[in-house]
């Protein structure tokens, strides 16, 4: 385990999570495949509880509530996530998995497309 200042690190362990930005750029969401994660003070991993209710998918969670994440974070330019007023106020309907499977793989094929065309975008920027 290491430490820093004294104090242990935080660690996430052998799960899989949604991290949300706590400050600076807040409620930006990334998808955590299952693993191991060190845990800072500038953002959050949410995760799911056993035992579960309902059958979720974490990656279809963050593609589905990535702007309201977003909705829920002061605009400064070092702005925070207001962990209280989103669970205090965000509903969720909850489609079967395989609607929240189709929706993941229609997000990550446009995700590929966007990054590829961010590429290209700066290709281009640096031969004109």
């Amino acid at each position: 385990m290491c430490h820093i200042d004294g104090k242990p690190l935080k660690v996430f362990e052998n799960k899989e999570g949604i991290l949300v930005i706590r400050n600076g750029k807040a409620g930006t969401t990334f998808y955590l495949r299952k693993g191991d994660y060190t845990i800072t003070d500038h953002a959050y991993i949410l995760y799911l509880k056993e035992p579960i209710k309902y059958e979720i998918n974490l990656k279809w969670l963050m593609y589905e509530l990535r702007n309201t994440f977003l909705e829920y974070s002061s605009s400064a330019d070092n702005g925070t996530w207001n962990k209280t007023g989103f669970f205090n106020n965000v509903m969720l309907d909850l489609p079967i998995m395989t609607e929240q499977l189709s929706t993941i793989t229609i997000y990550d094929k446009l995700e590929n497309l966007h990054n590829d065309i961010l590429t290209i975008q700066k290709d281009l920027e640096e031969i004109l």
